[in-house]
């Protein structure tokens, strides 16, 4: 939670009644105004994704060149490499990610290479199996958010951060042991499992945030890049999980 006050002007004042302190707005259309930035960031992040996966997929260039060639072999790590950097450049120095241009062009870069790992991921399942992942993740986003709003419940506490963020942690440790180590098929769709159920959460708890009201924790003004890249990250996961679910390892390589 973040402490704002009139003397600094980086974190929460904007000179225009819209003060905000530990993340709470004082001026209505201030909040509502926040709201709708981050969820038009958000949608113009999924329609690239949607938009390259798409290209990848129907191209037979672009498929071949992205799963057989030398160059789209390097343009895959470095995109990981990039992905990575990013998000940790995005969600560790918080004033960077509140600085414009800079937290735009942060975020576009890495709206880029996650939605070329996304594409990349897609070209090796089948049709029906994406599409029937990215239904259910329309249809649990749309369920979560609307649930997220209407419960009295607070997801925003510390020890729902906390225990997320271990939970989390701990199922990573888990998955990156069977996959190197264990190989057991099971273990790797209950990891996946808990892993869909930790971002649906994660997707409630950022929400809550976002929409502001009486929960504990919530973004402030300037957090909206954050607020948008949070959001993309949760819908990802459970798309890319569901995904894992309903195809298993893939059978559209060729």
């Amino acid at each position: 939670m973040y402490l704002q006050n009139e003397t600094d002007p980086d974190l929460g004042y904007d000179g225009s009644g819209a003060l905000d302190v530990g993340g709470y707005f004082y001026n209505t259309k201030s909040r509502h105004n926040f709201i709708f930035k981050v969820y038009c960031i958000l949608n113009i992040q999924l329609l690239v994704t949607c938009f390259m996966a798409m290209a990848f997929y129907t191209d037979s260039t672009l498929k071949e060149f992205a799963l057989h060639s030398i160059g789209g072999q390097i343009l895959l790590w470095v995109t990981i490499g990039l992905t990575i950097i990013l998000s940790i450049a995005l969600t560790c120095f918080v004033k960077l990610q509140r600085t414009h241009p800079w937290n735009i062009i942060l975020l576009a870069l890495f709206t880029l290479c996650e939605s070329y790992l996304i594409a990349f991921i897609c070209i090796h399942y089948q049709i029906f199996t994406i599409v029937t992942a990215f239904g259910v993740t329309v249809l649990i986003v749309f369920l979560l958010t609307i649930f997220a709003c209407q419960t009295k419940y607070d997801f925003t506490s510390n020890r729902w951060s906390i225990g997320l963020f271990i939970a989390f942690i701990a199922v990573m440790c888990l998955s990156m042991l069977n996959t190197f180590i264990f190989h057991v098929g099971w273990l790797q769709t209950v990891i996946s499992c808990v892993i869909l159920v930790l971002f649906c959460f994660y997707l409630i708890y950022d929400t809550q945030k976002i929409i502001g009201g009486d929960h504990r924790n919530q973004y402030s003004e300037k957090d909206y890049v954050f607020a948008a890249l949070s959001l993309y990250i949760d819908i990802m996961g459970i798309f890319l999980e569901l995904l894992s679910l309903f195809g298993g390892n893939g059978s559209n390589s060729d």
